[in-house]
């Protein structure tokens, strides 16, 4: 069963020509700097009608980035962990930019 885990090694242009078949699970070890990276990411899994599954270390490091994962796991009609809830009513970043 492939399984791509995802690094700082697989990122940028290079990464957009990666396209591996049967990719079941992703693995982000390093959450991204942008939802729009994430969200390339964890699309390797579930391509061609089949499904898939991501993991994403996400930390208080991570906490600027939790209002915007809120929302991508929102759209998606994903479970939502408590905890992320917390962290993102309680950040004083919106979408990647400070609070005033």
């Amino acid at each position: 069963m492939p399984v791509l885990r995802w690094c700082d090694c697989a990122e940028g242009t290079d990464a957009r020509a990666v396209n591996v078949d049967g990719i079941k699970y992703v693995i982000n070890f390093d959450y991204p700097q942008s939802s729009e990276d994430y969200i390339h990411r964890i699309g390797r899994t579930g391509r061609s009608n089949t499904k898939g599954t991501s993991y994403a270390f996400f930390t208080r490091n991570n906490a600027k980035q939790s209002k915007a994962l809120l929302e991508v796991l929102k759209e998606a009609n994903q479970e939502i962990c408590p905890g992320l809830e917390t962290m993102a009513r309680n950040s004083r970043f919106d979408g990647g930019h400070e609070e005033t």
